[in-house]
Parts: C-alpha cells; sequence; structure tokens
C-alpha cells in the first residue's frame, strides 16, 4: 500500500520526468488545464490512467513534471466523470472501482510530499465520492479498493463522512475476511479522520467497527486458526 521506498537514482528521476513530458505532449498542465487534457493522456483508457499514476506513487517521485502529470490525470478523470447529456456520454465506459481506487491512493499518496496537489487531490476525491453516491451497493468492491479509497480519504484529511461510513459498513459485512493489515488500516482512516459515533445507537458503524474489528484482530492474537496472523506492523 506504501509508496515510496529507497531514493530513486538520478537516472530513473530523470526517465521518470522525461516520461511525464511525453505524456503531457511536450508542455505541461498549465496548458491544458482550461481547456483539454493532453491528447495522448485523452486516449488512456481509465485503467491506464491508473496504473500510470500508480507507477509515480509507488516510486515515490515527485518532480515538477510528475505534478503536472498528475494534476493532468485527475483533470481527465474528472471530466469523465461529470455528467453529460447526449452526444458521446452512451458510449463512454464508466471506470471500475478498483480504477477509482487507485487513482485516488496514488495522488493522496505524493500530495502528502508535496502539497501543490491538494487542488487536484481534492478535485478527484469530490468525484470519487459522487461515484460511490450513485451506486445503491458497494458489493462490486474489493477489499483492496474499500481499503485504498479510506487511506485516500484519511491521508488527505477529507472529512468526507457518508463515504467512510458506506466503506466500514460494507467491511464490516465481510470483516472476518479482511487481512489483519487491512481491518488496521481501516482503523486508522476512522481515528485519523475523528469519525466519533453520531448517536444512531446500535446501527452507528462508527460506534460498531472499532469493536468488532478489534475482537477478530484479538482473536487473531491469541492463534484463531482461522485467521490471518497479527504482525508487528498492525500492533
Amino acid at each position: 500500500e506504501e509508496g515510496g521506498g529507497a531514493p530513486l537514482d538520478r537516472a530513473t528521476a530523470d526517465l521518470l520526468e522525461a516520461a511525464a513530458r511525453l505524456l503531457l505532449g511536450g508542455g505541461d498542465h498549465k496548458e491544458h488545464h482550461n481547456n483539454a487534457t493532453p491528447p495522448l493522456l485523452a486516449k488512456c483508457a481509465w485503467k491506464d490512467l491508473a496504473t500510470i499514476a500508480w507507477s509515480y506513487a509507488h516510486c515515490g517521485h515527485g518532480g515538477n513534471a510528475t505534478v503536472d502529470l498528475l494534476s493532468a490525470i485527475s483533470h481527465e478523470a474528472c471530466a469523465r466523470s461529470a455528467p453529460r447529456t447526449g452526444g458521446d456520454a452512451a458510449d463512454a465506459p464508466p471506470p471500475l472501482p478498483r480504477d477509482v481506487a487507485c487513482l485516488c491512493w496514488a495522488l493522496s499518496s505524493v500530495l502528502a510530499d508535496d502539497h501543490r496537489l491538494r487542488r487536484a487531490t481534492d478535485d478527484l476525491l469530490d468525484a470519487a465520492s459522487r461515484f460511490v453516491a450513485a451506486h445503491p451497493t458497494l458489493r462490486r468492491w474489493g477489499r483492496e479498493d474499500l481499503v485504498q479509497l479510506a487511506s485516500a480519504l484519511a491521508r488527505s484529511r477529507r472529512d468526507d463522512r457518508e463515504t467512510l461510513r458506506r466503506i466500514l459498513v460494507e467491511a464490516s459485512v465481510l470483516l472476518r475476511r479482511y487481512a489483519s493489515w487491512e481491518i488496521s488500516i481501516l482503523l486508522w482512516c476512522q481515528a485519523r479522520l475523528y469519525l466519533r459515533p453520531d448517536g444512531g445507537g446500535d446501527d452507528d458503524v462508527f460506534a460498531r467497527f472499532p469493536s468488532d474489528a478489534a475482537a477478530v484482530l484479538l482473536e487473531r492474537m491469541r492463534g484463531d486458526p482461522d485467521g490471518a496472523p497479527l504482525g508487528p506492523q498492525e500492533l
């Protein structure tokens, strides 16, 4: 989940910057921001946009061209997900939950070290929240998708209570199938955003989830044969 391992050597960093400039069409995103996405990015499928963003975030590289590239990817993703009427709207394929979660995780990861991406990340997370709100169920979202989106919201300190509520509700259904590190991240997200019970009684997931998660983790610490082992990072 975490991006940015060992520092990149100069040759790799220069290569990533060169690739970013090529994807931007030889310029930077400022030239395109008010009108259109750079042509190469406009031709990318959703999964390609997500893969590019993930690659730069995973490497932990945040040069000037990288920031412009990630801003352009956010701009294109938001434009594609905006409500449309007529034209090519019916032909535009929607993103998969995996793509949405990966894009949000990537931008929030780089934002942690480079606040020039604040606006692009906020715009993308707004679009992700609308995407979640448009679907009555999150059953198509995998565990990794839910954890990535929750992590992106927490890293960016986005107080999107309704989206986090739905993520925790969905995670609670099959909580025992989650890896210990995934449960720990969801607990960390709730704590980081200070999501306290709202007085909803037994149906208040912000009251129930910490207790349910702690019970599962405690069973694994005691050697539950059906649970995944609990490592030092989760502790």
